[in-house]
């Protein structure tokens, strides 16, 4: 029983959260952009600019984690009527902050307005790795399952902001 409430708590405070600022927004937009900035990573223990110095193979495979990454995005997303578009007023900026060995990836994610003004800092988003394959790909199976996780709480956020707009405007 302890071990069990001891989970459950462990697993809350890794929960994604919002930490500041509003997801309003989302009540009024159907889009959102995409943008991820590794540079702040620490990727298997090694700097993001060391991991590119030493391993040539993790820039190429930045352009496959990222379209993983925004393709599970963009699965779940759509399921709440929200897609993704170069041209938003919205960009999802993430910045991934640590990726380990088996591709397991933690994140930040700050959400700026079309003038560059940060609207809203999530916290504690998190995917699991994968069991084998090359780094690349391990990051990868991280990636899309944080996308999962994403979108899911963005879903969810915009429901509560609609039902709340919705009871407002009675």
């Amino acid at each position: 029983m302890v071990l069990m409430a001891t989970m459950m708590s462990a697993n809350t405070s890794l929960a994604q959260k919002l930490q500041s600022g509003s997801l309003d927004f989302l009540s009024s937009t159907n889009t959102l952009a995409v943008a991820i900035d590794y540079s702040q990573a620490i990727i298997s223990k090694l700097t993001y600019s060391t991991r590119c110095e030493v391993d040539p193979d993790w820039k190429k495979g930045e352009e496959e984690i990222e379209k993983r990454f925004v393709i599970a995005l963009a699965e779940e997303l759509s399921k709440h009527g929200i897609g993704i578009s170069k041209n938003s007023s919205y960009t999802l900026n993430l910045i991934p902050i640590k990726i380990d060995n088996d591709g397991e990836t933690r994140a930040q994610l700050y959400v700026k307005d079309a003038d560059g003004n940060s609207v809203a800092f999530i916290d504690n988003l998190h995917g699991e790795g994968g069991r084998f394959g090359s780094l690349t790909n391990l990051t990868g199976d991280g990636m899309e399952r944080l996308a999962h996780s994403l979108g899911s709480f963005l879903g969810k956020q915009k429901r509560l902001v609609n039902k709340q707009k919705s009871k407002e405007s009675k």
